[in-house]
Formats: structure tokens, C-alpha cells, sequence
């Protein structure tokens, strides 16, 4: 939007006053982040509560905004109001789709009442590809309404930035893997089972209550995930048994149920581990990065006959931050910090039965690094699953953002379990970064001005998400000059602001931040009367409670809700109204049908008051109850056909009348009641798509609705179905035999099929509705027969499996039982087991017990009469039978089960501790003593031990019932030796209490010295010593003498002669006790001796400053009066180096490379003193300007003015030097040589006769061979060589269609020696035959010499011509020929041509440039400025010309290095407005001589540049 624009809305706000209802107008600016888009689809309408979860009839219209922009420049002009309304209902578009055009806006508008909630507009992009915006304004301000006008002006500009979604992820909620027999009985060969996922979706709002449009044309940005969902199941080897997908879109907050997939187990999975994994992906375009998310359950297929086995189930693994199963997008995203819950629905139950029993749920979660175990032993409670949860928020509070793994595993746990599975799920957690976001606040005045220094609290009330922590935000700022403040960091929830400045009202509100969000807050001067504004009338049935929550209702300006004084009172009519709470609830309250009038004034601190009326019509008649709604399925393939169930209540009994709108352009509309029960509605959905269906119930006052989502996905083809395989067999299942199957099949996609029939693993072809004979069949045994239908892709498969036998070999028979069917663990049990068979011999049977336990023996029956086998439990009675399996030497086989054998815990004799005892129970550290152990069991058990010494080292351990243990205790305390003995069953314990003491270490009685000289040197020095134990330990004695010891007796003296160490000394006087623990007492006295300071006679420099470099020579001389001192001196160079020396003379050479100051410091010290002395130096820049010759001039003329050859050139220049130094100079030909000249002069080039860019270098160089160089850069013309003018060169642009009088028209061309050219253009218009000659008092157009480069690389020259100038009258309506005749500087001429029509328009049209728009610029400066410009003041005068509608903005520079010009200037040009512009010039005396100068013109859309040349005399 432009600034113009935005002037106009200031000025509107300035007539507003107040009415009940007005027309409110927005602007919104959009922009992208990436590729522009102008066609969007805008829906919204205004709020009808404060959370905006609804909305009422007012829907937000949408206006052409380059004709809301004509509107308002009318009104500034005219001033009518009513031409101002007219003109902006004209300006309304129909629908809800705007093209932007040329513009980047879109003006919207609301109509409301003045404290109506807030307007929500969405506004989605065409293609799809950005993420829609929302625009929720603010509750309306009260000054925007004036009394008998209802337009008002937002004086904001609401900006909208389209982009995409950095990373999404559509979290994989539950996935099931479910028995489609019966949802209890574990996974099945030949059994199909349906797998159920809930996957929700990748987006979120930032209110999750309100209301949207689900309408959104097709092609429009919309508000589902699109989501791809993968399923891909595995054997444990790897190998891929199905592989599927569905691609489906999800709407934002939701999670959708689905039943996408199915699929049936085949005979040889039996007792195999399968993986199901289902993988979602966001592959929506409004998306950059997807983040994967999946869920694992591995199941183990179970077989057909379940005697003997044991299973779990576990459905609906949730993690979620509530505990809860019913998820949307906001629970099933986990963000850092906040509460986590897992949760499943299981049972586990067994054999045929399906009984219910015990289970173990174990949850892992796995972090990467470690595993959390959480596990628990669960009841099954019936014949269904019970629901479990376990929260596990303290186990992700500190865990950074990022990917992590939940698995649950369910097992069943009981005896007799031959099969017996654990069931593992697993869950990918991807736990979230929290979101921050940025709050932009913009404060302005009555005036609609900017107001600077408003304090702005901004206060977190509560988070969207729910978090462990409470998050805390709080932060106050002031706003700039702009009336602008950023608040940083915010995440998603509630946010309360407020606005305070001194002369101002305080506002105070509401945000609910989820995004970037702008706020306007408008601060009045003076208090504002409330503002009451209930709806006019209400319709119910006077027996349901009327509740209206008054703060809806009732807004001021000034205060907050809860200061003003509310008062309520009935005025007509049968009821009571009462206020309740701090919210202002009105609750309104009958006991019969009549019509009531309840008034409500809101009266503020300072007096001001307002009131309002609501009529309530309490009728008869209550409103109509849907007591159920859904579709049945919810989901499915294309085309897809479900049943709307229905089912309506109504006190009255009133027939009702239902609309279903089935969201797909079609509705059914039937009556319903009460009395007609379940009601079923069929619809067929023939488009795939998510379908939000509503459900309409009406009586004769009331509607009510209730919505209810289908998912419709792509078709897949069905599986081949076989419908009958059947066997028989003539001598059952003895042999020999005949057999025979027989078949059919079908395909319900009528997809042609092929079969197989498989005998014992042989494969034959067959047909797919056939039989086949097997005559005299001899295979004895476990046979197979299986039957394969297949499409190619899918397959059916049915078998059937039968075990033959020959009549004179029967099964053998067998049976197991157990000498003890009770005992007390260890329970010793031996099997007997009898087996027979009437055809082989016992040698050739193979028998197998399985003990229950895991445990088996095997081997052939002769051998395996009897089993003995121990069962053990620790804690809990156990029961186990055995199963005893036979098989004969043709694979008959028979089982036996034992009977039940019970094993309860045994009752254990304890250990007993005979002897713990301790040799040293007491002493002084370190305390060595010895444990004496013994030890006995009644039960002769095996015994160990474990003796904890109770000082943290390690435990001694052993299983001998006798021991003997050293240990020493190294530090002072009171221990417990605590002795633990186990018989594997039972545990006793003894304890010893250890006391040991602290060596309280030697004692240091006395330790001194005395000095002969005091503290000078040399001295005498003798050391007095004393020392003992106060515990009577014996100890030694040493004296340490700057760190030289010498032992001493702990009791005596000693002297030092002549001690001459001087600085501060260390005396010790150590002493050690017998168990190392040593006393140190230390003096320290400091030694002097008086010292002469050295003496730096001479320092020197012979060179102090150089160029570039300095080679100098330092001169030095040092001396002390003290004959044994050893000097030291240090040279610093004050660049980093240094030397070192001890020689007291001599000279330091030393080259200096740096540019800089430097100071030399000398520093001489002879170990006590130190003195130094400085000398400055300097090197000075080669390149600095002041260190250089300075080439103060250097122009070049022609003898004639021109450039063109041969001519005589005079070069001029004038050089000196800064520092004075002298300076000699070079000049550098075209031709490359170089000859020495007089650097002040003038120097002639007669008869030069070099073509094309020539270079004169002038070179400057001084005593230090320091140089400064200029270039002159001339192009000279040969006039027999410079290129002609060709028509391929040259063509003209000018309008088809020219309305007669001013006119424009160009050359271009690509050659940019020509555009560099000065041009002459001759125009002729010639009609019918007749010629029309240009003539204006001169033969050829006035030069326009500024040429523009366009993008194709061409250059422009713009010219401009009038009819009127042409000889004779030049007719209308018919083609003419347009000539231009075009000569160059060297009289080479072209001319080009083009048919054009001189015409009248039909109405008035804007006035055409060449091509329809642009800048130009007229009466220019030619390629070569002849006119002579002399020293002082100067100018350049040309026009500018501005073509289009709306005003320019043009940037001028001219620019020439050599003179020094560098000028800009800024110039707005109105639209099709003329302006003379002029550029001031000042030459001084020695700028004399040709120089180039370049001009740019830019308008921001087009950049134009031009070369010449300034002559200055």
C-alpha cells in the first residue's frame, strides 16, 4: 500500500463519532518469502465470542483495491460522503477469490457493531504451496464509529508474510494389529487381521478453538496435512511379506482413525516373529522438511488350534502429554519440558477357552545412552482389554529435543503355556522444541499519531501446552518514536498486556500468541463512557437456564471489566436476573413461556455510564437433541458407500426436519422424530478426500448441528477370494486312498486369476474353477494340500492338511504321570511313561517330556521309561504339567499331559553365625585387625558370606564355613565390620563396632633463631628447637634451610656462620611421628643488603626516521658503582623484537620494516634495580597521500576541439610534493614509451594519428622513489574508419495507434560505440502519396542524447515530435508511413521506417510514452558538450518527463573523477507531469582540458546512462 493512501485513511479517522453499526475497513500488505503469488482465497467473518470458536452472520467482504484507492482520492477532493458509500459498495467484489494485480494488498471489510468481538479472515494463497494466515483483529476501538456515518478507516496496515513450515511431523498416535475374528485372540495363520492406526495431524493454531472455513476451493492453501502413511511388514529374517500405503489429507488439531490396511498371515508364518512398522511423512507443499515419525509392534503368529497356548494383547499404545486415549494434535505432540503419560488397553488369556489370566507389562524407555525400565504384573479382568497408564514425565523432563524410543512389552505369565509370545510395541518420541515467537506492538493517539514512550507490560496468564514447569514471562518496555516495541521469545498461550503514558488513558487486554503476532493499541487522552451492547433478542425454551457472560458483552475503553458497576434489572415480563462471580455471569432464570425485557447499565470510576435492553422470548419449545450421529464405516476406498446413522430426541415430539451435507457438493434432507428411532442414511463417495459432514435437526424455531469426518482413501484393488475348496477322500484317512478337491474362485475386481495347487510342497497349475483326482494316494503322514489363487499381485490361499496312515500302523498310544504332585521347593519329581504301539518296536519311537519349565529331555521310547526332573520356586506357589510327545517311524504322533504338579516355597533353616570376632576393636590410625569367622547351617546348605568393612572398601566374600580376615583402617572414625551370611535361601547378619581414633601428630614447643648483623648481610644465624607427642608416639627431627635439610635432635640448637642468601629465606623445623604423620612450623625472614641503581651514560640513535623502512644503529654505554653487581640490559625495538644482552658497550644495528612510531627502550637492571631511557622513532607510509608526489593537474585538449584524427594534442600538468622533497617526471605515450618532461608545463602532441581509446599516464616519482601516477583515457576518431550507420544497427519504437498533437517515439539500438555517438533525427510522415516534412524553424529534432540500457542489452534513445510541427495537415484514420532520418557526427546517414495511424481514441486514455510507460529526459546534454564551460560557476539544464500514472521517484547523479563531481539529487515527478531540472558546476582555474562525465537517471524501474564529454576553456 502506498503512502498516499495511507494519508487518506489519517485523515479519515478524524470524522468518526458513534453509531450502532458501521463498515469497518482493513489493508493488508502482503509479501512472500519466496515466489510471489497475486490470486488468493479469502474467507472469515466476525466473531460471535471472545475465543472466536464461533462466528456470527457477518461475513468479511472483500473490495478491488485499486478502486478502494480511486474512492478515496474522490473523497479527498470532494468531500461527499454519499458519493464516498457508493463508491465503495462499487467496490466490492463478488465471492471470496482476489487477484492482487499490480498491487500487494487486499482491503477487507467488516461490518459490526462497535464492541463486537473480534473479525478472524483467513487468507490462502493459490498453489497450495504457503501456509494460510490468519488476521484476528483486535476487540474495535470506540472511536471508530461517527454519529449518521457508518464508514470507518483502520489507520493500520496488517502485515501478512506467506511462508512455509520449516519441519512438521505427523506423530503416529496408536497403531493396532487386530484379530478380525475376535479382537482377544492373538495373530492367526490363514486368520486376516486389519491394522488400525491413529495418526494426527502436522498443524497447529495458535487458539485451538477457533472457528475455520473447510470450504476452500480446490488449488488453495488449506488447513490439512496432507500425509502419506506407509506400512511395511517383515519376517524376522528381513524379508518383506507386504508393503502398502495411503495417502490422505488430516485436518489441523485432529488425529485420524484409520483401517487402511489389512492382511492375511499364510500357514507358513506359523510360530514366526513379524514386525509391523507404520511410517508417516508430511508430503504437503506447504512444508520444507517432514519429520519421520513410526511405530513398531512385533507379533508372533499363533496357529489355528490354540489348546496350550498363552498370549497377550496390547492395544492402543499411547504417549501423550494428558492420560488419555482420545488424542488430538496438541496431546500427541510432546514438546520439551512438558507432561508425558503412557498408556495401552491389554489382557492376556489362553487356549480355546479364551481364559483370562495374569500378564507382565515392562515399558523401556530408551534415551540413547541409558534404558528405563518401568514394570509391573497386571490381572487380566475379564473377556475384554483394561485400560493401563503410567506417567513417565519425570523421565523426559531434562532430556534436550530430539528423537527417542518407548517400547512396551506384554507377556503372559502362568504354567502350561506351551506357546507363549510376548507382544512388543514401540513408539518413536519425538519431543519438540518449544516454539518462541515475536510480538510486535504499535501504539498510537486519538490522532492517530505515534505515541513515544508508552510502557508496555506484557504478562504470560497461561500456555496453550501444558507444561511441568510453569513457564514464567514477564517484560516491560517503552515504545521508540515510532510508537513501536518487540517483545522476543514468547511461546504459545495467553498473554495479558498492558499500556500506560502520564495524560493517558492505561489500556489493558488479551493475546493469544502461536504465531508472529501484531497488535494496534490506540491510548485515549480522556475517559470513555462503557459500552453495552446486548444482542436484541434471544429465542429458547423457558424451562433451559439463560446464562450471558457480561464481559461478551460489556467492554470499556478505559477500565477493566471487573472495576465498573454493573447493575441489572428486569423490565418486563416473568423472571429473575442475577450477576454471578467475578465474570459478570447474568444468569436469567422463568418458570413459564412469556416474553422478558431485562436491562444492564456498566457504569465506570469516573461516572460515565451506558445501558442496553435484550428482549428473551421464552417459548414453548425446546430445542432439538441429536442423541446420535455417525457414519458407519468412517473410512474407506473409492468409491466408498457408508450408512449416516441418526437418531433424534424432542420434549415436544415434534416432527423434525435433517439435512445431512455430505461435504462433497451434495445434501439429502428427510424428516425425522423422535418415534422413528435409528434412522439410516446411505451416501456413495466417489472422490477421495477427508469430508467434514454435517447434520442439520430443525423444528419450528430451532436448528442445531453436529459434524461428523469421513476419509475416503484411493482405491486397492481387493485380494482374489477363494469361496469353496473341499476334500475327499474314499478310504478316509487310512491308506491307500482316493482323493479328490474341488474348488471355485472369484476375483472381486473381476481381475483375471491364475492357480496353483501345492501337494507337499509341489507345485501344479491348475484351473481356478476345477477339481482333480489324486488316485490310489500312498503318502502316509502329515500331507498337505494347499490351493493358491493370485492376480498377480495379491493372492487367496486355503489349506488343508491331513495325516494318513496305513491300517496295520496305528498311532501309537501313550500316557505320562508323576510320583509327586505337591512338594516344597526343591521338589525332586519322577515321570513314568508308558507308550505302546502294535507295529514298531519301542527302539523305533521317539518320545519327548516337556517339564513346564522350559526344560525338555528326548530320546527313543525304549530308552525313556522314566524322567526325573526338580522343579524350584522362590517365592510364589508355581503349577506345571508335564507333556509327553510320541512319534513312530511313519510321523503318527501322540501327546500326553501329566497331571498337575504344584511346587509351594520351601521353609528354610536359617544360617547360623557361630564366631564373628575382632583382634583390635580400637586404636589410633592406622588400626590393623583380625576377623575370626565360623559359620554352620542346619539344612546342610551351602553357605557364603560378605563382610562389609563399613570404610567403603571393597567387601571380603568366600563360601567356607571358616575364615580368617586382616584389614586396616587408614582413617580416623567409628566403623560397622557388618558380616552377611547366605544359604541362597535366608540371610543373618552380625555386626562389630571399630573405634578409630586420630593421630593428633607431633607437637612444635618452640622454634626460633636470632641474627648477629639483624636482617643485613652477612650475618650469623643460631636456631633454638623443641618438639614432642602429645599421644607418646616416638618422632625424629629435621631443619630445612632453603629447602636443604639437615637432621637435628627434636630438643637443642644450631648455628649458621656467614649466611649471605639474600631475599626472603625459609626456615623450617619438621617433625615425624612413627606412623608418618608429620608437624612443620616455617619462618621467614627477608634479608637485605643496600644497592647502587646502574648508571645508562650513553643511548643513541643515528637515524630516527625513514620511509618505508629505517636502518638505524642504537649507541649504548652502561655502568655500576656496585664492582660485583652482573648487569643485564634489554634493548625493546617497540615493535614486538628485542634484544638481550650482559656487554656494558657496544652499538645495535637493527632495520625497522613496519610503518608506524616506535619507541626504543633501553632497560638495564643489576638484579635489584632497574633503569631504562627511550628514543623515538619514526617510519613514514610510501602510500599515505602526504608522503607522495601529489599531481595537483593533468588535462589533455585538441587543437580543434574534436576528437577526430590527425589532430595536435597539448597535455597539461602541474606536481609538487607535500614534505617539500623534489619530485621528477615521466609521461607514458599510447604507444608505450616513456620519456622524462618537466613535471609543470605543457607538453604538444602535433599531427597524433592514433585511432579508437588512447591513455596518456603521467608518473610522478620522488627522492624516496615514491610514485603517483594519473591516466587520461581519450577515444579518437578516424573519420575514414568510423563504423557507417547500417539499418541493422538502428530500428525505432514507436505506437501503432498515435492520437494526433505530442507524441513519443525511440531508436535503439545494440552497438554501443553508436549509442556512445552524437545523433541527428530528421522525422517525415508520408500519407496516401503526400509527404509531410518536419519543420519547427529547424531541420532536425532537438537532440535527446540520454540513451537507457534495457534488458535485452539495447540502447534507447527517446525523442518526442508534435503533428503540429509537419507540414500540411497529417489525415486520421488511415496507415502512414513514419521515417526517421538518422545522420551521425561523420555525416553518415540511415533511415528507418514504420507504419503507424494518426487516430482520435473512442474515450480519453492515458497518455502514451513508446512503449506505455516510463520516464524520459528531454533537451539533453549531446555526446560531446561543445558549448564552452569556463572556470567558476556553470550549469546543465534538461526536463524530465513522467509518462506514467502514478509519481516517480527519480534518482539524478553525475559523476566525473577527474573533476572531482559527484552530484545527486532526488526528485519526485507526479504523474504525466514535465519538470526542468538543474545541475550546478564549479570549475576552478587549473581544471582546463576535455574530461569524461557520465549521467545515470533511475526511476526504480528502469536505470538510464549516458557518456559525454566537458570541454572547459
Amino acid at each position: 500500500m502506498n503512502r498516499f493512501l495511507l494519508s487518506l485513511l489519517f485523515a479519515f479517522t478524524l470524522m468518526i463519532s458513534s453509531v450502532s453499526a458501521y463498515d469497518y475497513y482493513k489493508v493488508h500488505e502482503v509479501s512472500f518469502t519466496d515466489e510471489a503469488i497475486s490470486n488468493f482465497y479469502v474467507n472469515g467473518a466476525v466473531c460471535a465470542n471472545a475465543d472466536c470458536s464461533s462466528i456470527t452472520s457477518n461475513e468479511i467482504t472483500l473490495l478491488d483495491t485499486t478502486s478502494f484507492n480511486t474512492c478515496l482520492t474522490n473523497y479527498q477532493s470532494n468531500n461527499n460522503v454519499e458519493e464516498l458509500s457508493t463508491c465503495l459498495v462499487n467496490a466490492e467484489l463478488e465471492g471470496n477469490i482476489v487477484d492482487l494485480g499490480s498491487t500487494s494488498a487486499i482491503v477487507t471489510k467488516e461490518s459490526t457493531a462497535p464492541n463486537n468481538f473480534n473479525a478472524i479472515t483467513y487468507f490462502m494463497p493459490q498453489g497450495d504451496t504457503y501456509v494460510p494466515k490468519i488476521s484476528e483483529g483486535t476487540q474495535y476501538p470506540v472511536e471508530c464509529s461517527a454519529e449518521g456515518i457508518n464508514i470507518c478507516f483502520d489507520t493500520n496496515v496488517y502485515q501478512l508474510e506467506f511462508g512455509k513450515i520449516s519441519e512438521a511431523i505427523a506423530e503416529v498416535g496408536q497403531v493396532n494389529i487386530k484379530n478380525v475374528d475376535n479382537p482377544l485372540l492373538p495373530i492367526q495363520v490363514e486368520i486376516p487381521v486389519q491394522i488400525e492406526e491413529t495418526v494426527c495431524s502436522a498443524y497447529r493454531f495458535a487458539n485451538e478453538n477457533y472457528w475455520y472455513p473447510t470450504q476452500i476451493p480446490s488449488g488453495y492453501s488449506d488447513f490439512d496435512a496432507t500425509t502419506q502413511i506407509d506400512l511395511l511388514i517383515q519376517d524376522s529374517n528381513g524379508t518383506t511379506l507386504l508393503e502398502d500405503q495411503v495417502i490422505i489429507p488430516i485436518e489441523a488439531e485432529t488425529c485420524a482413525g484409520l483401517s487402511a490396511f489389512s492382511w492375511t498371515p499364510s500357514a507358513s508364518l506359523e510360530d514366526e516373529e513379524v514386525t509391523f512398522t507404520v511410517t508417516t511423512e508430511v508430503i504437503d507443499m506447504q512444508v520444507i522438511t517432514s519429520l519421520i515419525d513410526y511405530a513398531i509392534v512385533t507379533e508372533t503368529i499363533y496357529p489355528e488350534q490354540l489348546d496350550g497356548t498363552c498370549w497377550t494383547r496390547a492395544y492402543d499404545f499411547t504417549l501423550a502429554n494428558a492420560p488419555t486415549f482420545d488424542l488430538t494434535t496438541s496431546l500427541a505432540q510432546i514438546q520439551q519440558g512438558e507432561f508425558l503419560y503412557a498408556g495401552f488397553k491389554g489382557g492376556a488369556w489362553r487356549d480355546e477357552s479364551v481364559s483370562p489370566m495374569q500378564f507382565e507389562a515392562i515399558m523401556v524407555f530408551d534415551d540413547g545412552t541409558t534404558e528405563t525400565i518401568v514394570s509391573s504384573l497386571q490381572d487380566t479382568s475379564g473377556l475384554d482389554v483394561t485400560e493401563y497408564f503410567e506417567d513417565v514425565s519425570a523421565t523426559i523432563l531434562n532430556l534436550n529435543p530430539g528423537n527417542y524410543e518407548v517400547t512396551l512389552v506384554t507377556r503372559p505369565q502362568g504354567p502350561n503355556c506351551i506357546v507363549s509370545e510376548e507382544v512388543r510395541q514401540t513408539q518413536q518420541l519425538t519431543i519438540l522444541e518449544v516454539p518462541k515467537y515475536t510480538l510486535d506492538v504499535f501504539v498510537t493517539g486519538n490522532d492517530s499519531q505515534s505515541l513515544e514512550g508508552v510502557t508496555i507490560n506484557v504478562e504470560l496468564d497461561s500456555t496453550r501446552d501444558e507444561f511441568q514447569v510453569t513457564p514464567v514471562y514477564t517484560e516491560t518496555q517503552a515504545t521508540d518514536v515510532q510508537g513501536y516495541s518487540e517483545f522476543t521469545g514468547l511461546i504459545a498461550g495467553t498473554y495479558s498486556y498492558t499500556a500506560t503514558k502520564d495524560g493517558y488513558s492505561t489500556v489493558t487486554n488479551e493475546v493469544i500468541i502461536g504465531s508472529n503476532t501484531q497488535i494496534y493499541i490506540n491510548l485515549p487522552q480522556s475517559n470513555v463512557a462503557p459500552i453495552v451492547d446486548l444482542p436484541e433478542t434471544l429465542s429458547m425454551y423457558y424451562l433451559d437456564e439463560l446464562d450471558i457472560k457480561l464481559q461478551d458483552y460489556v467492554v470499556d475503553f478505559n477500565d477493566a471489566f471487573n472495576s465498573l458497576d454493573i447493575q441489572v434489572e428486569v423490565v418486563s415480563g416473568q423472571a429473575t436476573a442475577t450477576i454471578v462471580n467475578i465474570d459478570g455471569i447474568l444468569e436469567i432464570r422463568t418458570t413459564t413461556p412469556n416474553q422478558v425485557e431485562v436491562r444492564v447499565t456498566a457504569t465506570d470510576a469516573g461516572g460515565l455510564s451506558a445501558q442496553d435492553t435484550i428482549t428473551i422470548d421464552f417459548i414453548d419449545n425446546a430445542e432439538p437433541v441429536i442423541a446420535r450421529y455417525e457414519a458407519d464405516p468412517t473410512n474407506g476406498q473409492e468409491p466408498f458407500s457408508t450408512s449416516f446413522l441418526v437418531e433424534v430426541e424432542d420434549v415436544e415430539g415434534s416432527t423434525l426436519t435433517c439435512t445431512i451435507d455430505f461435504d462433497d457438493g451434495t445434501s439429502e434432507t428427510f424428516d425425522c422424530a423422535q418415534t422413528d428411532g435409528l434412522i439410516s442414511v446411505d451416501h456413495t463417495f466417489t472422490e477421495v478426500g477427508q469430508y467434514n459432514t454435517v447434520l442439520s435437526v430443525q423444528d419450528e424455531v430451532h436448528t442445531v448441528t453436529l459434524e461428523e469426518k469421513v476419509f475416503v482413501f484411493e482405491r486397492t484393488f481387493e485380494s482374489p477370494q477363494i469361496l469353496t475348496y473341499n476334500f475327499d477322500s474314499t478310504n478316509g484317512l487310512e491308506l491307500p486312498t482316493n482323493i479328490t478337491l474341488d474348488w471355485t474362485t472369484t476375483h472381486p475386481d473381476d481381475l483375471p486369476l491364475t492357480c496353483t495347487l501345492r501337494v507337499n510342497g509341489v507345485n501344479n497349475a491348475v484351473d481356478c474353477n476345477s477339481n482333480i483326482e489324486l488316485s490310489d494316494y500312498t503318502t502316509p503322514g502329515v500331507n498337505v494340500f494347499s490351493l493358491i489363487a493370485s492376480d498377480g499381485e495379491r493372492q487367496d490361499l486355503r489349506r488343508i492338511e491331513r495325516t494318513f496312515v496305513f491300517p496295520e500302523d496305528e498311532a501309537p498310544t501313550a500316557s505320562i504321570s508323576a510320583d509327586v504332585l505337591l512338594g516344597v521347593s526343591p521338589v525332586d519329581v519322577v515321570f513314568t511313561i508308558t507308550v505302546s504301539d502294535d507295529n514298531d518296536a519301542l527302539s523305533n519311537l521317539n518320545c519327548r517330556v516337556d517339564f513346564g519349565d522350559g526344560t525338555f529331555v528326548e530320546d527313543t521310547c525304549d530308552e525313556l521309561t522314566q524322567a526325573s526332573h526338580t522343579y524350584t520356586t522362590n517365592a510364589v506357589p508355581i503349577s506345571y504339567r508335564a507333556l509327553l510327545t510320541v512319534q513312530d517311524s511313519v510321523d503318527n504322533e501322540v501327546r500326553a499331559i501329566s497331571e498337575l504338579i504344584v511346587v509351594e516355597p520351601r521353609v528354610n533353616n536359617v544360617p547360623v553365625i557361630e564366631v564373628f570376632s575382632a583382634s583390635e576393636v580400637s586404636g589410633i590410625d592406622t588400626l590393623t585387625t583380625d576377623f575370626t569367622i565360623e559359620l554352620s547351617d542346619a539344612d546342610n546348605d551351602t553357605v557364603s558370606y560378605a563382610l562389609n568393612f563399613g570404610d567403603g572398601s571393597s567387601s571380603a566374600t568366600g563360601n567356607q564355613e571358616s575364615a580368617f580376615i586382616s584389614h586396616t583402617y587408614d582413617r580416623a572414625g567409628n566403623y560397622d565390620a557388618i558380616l552377611v551370611v547366605s544359604d541362597g535361601f535366608s540371610t543373618v547378619n552380625s555386626i562389630i563396632q571399630i573405634e578409630v581414633l586420630g593421630n593428633e601428630g607431633p607437637v612444635i614447643n618452640d622454634f626460633s633463631f636470632s641474627s648477629s648483623n639483624n636482617l643485613e648481610l652477612p650475618t650469623d644465624i643460631t636456631f633454638i628447637y623443641d618438639a614432642s607427642h602429645a599421644q607418646g608416639l616416638g618422632v625424629t627431627c629435621s631443619l630445612i634451610i632453603n629447602t636443604v635439610s639437615t637432621p637435628v635432635t627434636c630438643t637443642g640448637n644450631l648455628t649458621i656462620e656467614d649466611y649471605s642468601t639474600q631475599g626472603v629465606a625459609s626456615f623450617i623445623f619438621e617433625v615425624e611421628d612413627e606412623n608418618g604423620v608429620v608437624t612443620q612450623r616455617e619462618l621467614n625472614p627477608n634479608f637485605v643488603r643496600v644497592n647502587n641503581v646502574p648508571v645508562i651514560e650513553v643511548f643513541e640513535a643515528n637515524q630516527t626516521t625513514g620511509i618505508g623502512s629505517l636502518e638505524t644503529e642504537f649507541t649504548y654505554i652502561i655502568s655500576d658503582v656496585d664492582a660485583d653487581d652482573s648487569l643485564t640490559y634489554t634493548l625493546n625495538f617497540g615493535d614486538t623484537q628485542s634484544v638481550t644482552g650482559t656487554d656494558l658497550s657496544g652499538i645495535i644495528k637493527y632495520n625497522y620494516t613496519l610503518i608506524g612510531q616506535f619507541d626504543a627502550l633501553l632497560s638495564v637492571t643489576d638484579g635489584v634495580d632497574t633503569v631504562t631511557s627511550v628514543i623515538n622513532l619514526e617510519v613514514l607510509d610510501p602510500n599515505a597521500q602526504n608522503n607522495r608526489p601529489s599531481i595537483d593537474l593533468f588535462s589533455l585538449e585538441t587543437g580543434d576541439g574534436t576528437f577526430v584524427l590527425p589532430n595536435t594534442i597539448t597535455l597539461s600538468s602541474a606536481v609538487s610534493h607535500p614534505r617539500g622533497f623534489d619530485v621528477t617526471c615521466d609521461l607514458v605515450t599510447p604507444l608505450g614509451t616513456q620519456f622524462n618532461i618537466g613535471c609543470n608545463g605543457v607538453i604538444t602532441l602535433n599531427d597524433f594519428n592514433i585511432s579508437g581509446i588512447s591513455e596518456f599516464t603521467l608518473i610522478a616519482t620522488d627522492a624516496n622513489m615514491i610514485s603517483s601516477n594519473m591516466t587520461l583515457t581519450q577515444e579518437f576518431f578516424t573519420p575514414e574508419v568510423a563504423p557507417d550507420l547500417t539499418l541493422d544497427m538502428v530500428s525505432i519504437d514507436i505506437d501503432e495507434v498515435i492520437t494526433p498533437g505530442a507524441f513519443s517515439f525511440a531508436l535503439r539500438t545494440k552497438n554501443e560505440t553508436l549509442a556512445k555517438r552524437e545523433l541527428f533525427v530528421q522525422p517525415t510522415i508520408s500519407c496516401g502519396g503526400v509527404e509531410f516534412g518536419y519543420s519547427n524553424g529547424r531541420v532536425f529534432l532537438p537532440t535527446i542524447a540520454l540513451s537507457s540500457q534495457d534488458l535485452d542489452e539495447s540502447f534507447k534513445f527517446p525523442l518526442r515530435t508534435d503533428t503540429d510541427e509537419y507540414l500540411g495537415a497529417i489525415p486520421t484514420g488511415e496507415t502512414c508511413l513514419f521515417e526517421a532520418r538518422v545522420i551521425d557526427a561523420y555525416g553518415t546517414d540511415i533511415t528507418v521506417v514504420k507504419n503507424v495511424e494518426f487516430n482520435y481514441p473512442v474515450q480519453e486514455i492515458a497518455k502514451p510514452s513508446i512503449d506505455g510507460h516510463g520516464t524520459e529526459v528531454m533537451n539533453f546534454i549531446s555526446n560531446t558538450i561543445n558549448e564552452p564551460f569556463t572556470t567558476g560557476y556553470n550549469k546543465i539544464d534538461f526536463t524530465l518527463v513522467n509518462y506514467e500514472s502514478e509519481t516517480k521517484e527519480i534518482s539524478i547523479s553525475l559523476s566525473s573523477t577527474q573533476l572531482g563531481i559527484g552530484y545527486n539529487e532526488e526528485v519526485k515527478l507526479g504523474p504525466d507531469t514535465v519538470k526542468d531540472v538543474t545541475v550546478p558546476l564549479v570549475f576552478n582555474k587549473n581544471q582546463k582540458g576535455t574530461y569524461p562525465i557520465r549521467v545515470a537517471i533511475n526511476d526504480g524501474e528502469q536505470k538510464q546512462v549516458k557518456y559525454s564529454y566537458i570541454t572547459i576553456k
